[in-house]
């Protein structure tokens, strides 16, 4: 991601268990959006991830974002 580039900022909730899945699946997409997990407490059952999404690439990460949502749930 260049970073002057405008970007939208989204944030998602992914169940733990599933987290890893979802990072992976984002890095697998290069260049569609950089994440970060926020802070969260050990005995929570989600993540929390912001997502920081260049413009160019807003309509490919929604699409990747709803089919892991049809995939494993709706995010």
């Amino acid at each position: 991601m260049v970073a002057s580039e405008d970007v939208i900022l989204k944030r998602i909730r992914v169940s733990k268990k599933d987290s890893a899945f979802v990072y992976a699946v984002l890095e697998s997409h290069e260049g569609i959006c950089s994440y970060s997990t926020l802070d969260f407490n050990l005995q929570d059952n989600f993540r929390d991830l912001e997502l920081a999404i260049p413009i160019s690439m807003e309509s490919e990460c929604r699409e990747v974002l709803k089919q892991l949502g049809e995939f494993i749930y709706d995010i």
